[in-house]
């Protein structure tokens, strides 16, 4: 008999090959009607922020010790 974790991990790997083959057609729609630098740094911006809000969400307590240094080094990788 095949678990529940089995099962939930099958449908996962599906569904994550599903949007993975789903966005090389989003890809190239979006290519049709933008450059690939703008289009890259549009993907770019809007990971950062959904990161930085996730970021926001589970880490509320530790953003009162951030100061502008360390919000610079982060933000400017060498």
């Amino acid at each position: 008999m095949i678990n529940n974790k089995h099962s939930v991990a099958h449908i996962s790997l599906l569904l994550v090959a599903f949007v993975w083959g789903l966005t090389f057609v989003v890809v190239q729609n979006a290519i049709a009607f933008l450059e690939p630098f703008t289009f890259n740094a549009i993907r770019f911006f809007i990971a950062g922020l959904l990161l930085f809000l996730i970021h926001i969400v589970f880490t509320r307590s530790k953003l009162f010790y951030l100061n502008f240094a360390e919000i610079r080094k982060g933000v400017i990788t060498p």
